[in-house]
């Protein structure tokens, strides 16, 4: 029987990720990101992927919306800048366009929200594999791969839940830790990219190394708390931190953040009340090497 070591992740890996800065630094120098997503009925999603990666840490987020939602989007926050392509949602013609933009990026968050019509499959399969970016995949995006013929690298982190990893694979977890270490662990080391299967206890690997994180509560299965993960995830990849620790850190700073919103509002916690927390719980971590 193999026996697989498996990483528990605690508040040290923030310490980690999260150095002093440079007294002179410049906008930009912890990262820009772009966060490619939203259609007719989900404009929320890819917003409050934005907000959790500004409240992360990164400089600069720019959303690429499909034309007809951008000017929604905008409105919500003068924090981000949000750049309209195609119609009402994403196609194969918009690929070159949007591939050309990423390249001033160091990260890429894709799916929140982005839809699930076959114009929008066709440009995220495309886009995806002449990016050349770090990139979260994750929401509307995830059901658009197939494990037989993707291409990954280390660099793209896969953020699905149970049924999404069902449809990515066809394997069926059980709500057990062991089992999911398994085939998280099976499946990373397939498409040879990073895995976070959320849940009670989130499950991460790249294929060889494994690790668990178990900051987080019942009352995050509200709508929008994963793109505030995969927001906090993108903000790392941006920043430069390696993907399987982004992943890891990530997880726990979110569980974490989370938790705080928990312990007040219990059932009416609300996604944006999780990126509400991120900044304590950050200050936290960090005192009093901030």
């Amino acid at each position: 029987m193999l026996i697989v070591r498996v990483i528990e992740v605690n508040e040290n890996i923030l310490k980690d990720v999260y150095q002093k800065r440079n007294e002179w630094s410049h906008k930009g120098d912890y990262g820009r990101l772009l966060v490619i997503g939203g259609s007719k009925y989900y404009t929320g999603a890819p917003f409050l992927v934005a907000m959790a990666a500004m409240r992360a840490g990164v400089d600069i987020i720019t959303i690429a919306a499909p034309q007809k939602v951008a000017s929604i989007i905008a409105s919500f926050s003068p924090n981000i800048i949000v750049r309209g392509f195609g119609d009402s949602t994403f196609s194969i013609k918009n690929v070159n366009s949007i591939a050309k933009l990423s390249r001033q990026f160091d990260a890429i968050v894709i799916g929140n929200g982005i839809g699930m019509g076959s114009e929008t499959k066709g440009f995220v399969k495309e886009f995806l594999k002449i990016n050349k970016r770090p990139c979260v995949i994750d929401g509307d995006a995830l059901k658009f791969l197939d494990i037989e013929e993707i291409r990954l690298n280390a660099k793209y982190m896969l953020m699905p839940h149970a049924n999404e990893f069902y449809e990515l694979c066809k394997e069926k977890v059980k709500n057990n830790v062991s089992d999911r270490i398994g085939k998280v662990k099976k499946i990373a080391k397939i498409i040879n990219a990073i895995i976070v299967l959320k849940g009670h206890v989130d499950v991460i690997s790249d294929g060889k190394r494994v690790a668990i994180n178990k900051t987080g509560n019942a009352f995050m299965t509200k709508a929008g708390t994963g793109d505030v993960l995969a927001g906090i995830a993108g903000s790392m990849l941006a920043r430069g931190i390696d993907t399987f620790n982004a992943a890891c850190a990530s997880c726990h700073l979110c569980g974490k953040a989370g938790d705080k919103a928990a312990k007040k509002l219990k059932d009416s916690l609300l996604a944006t009340d999780v990126i509400d927390n991120i900044p304590s719980v950050l200050s936290e971590a960090m005192n009093p090497r901030y």
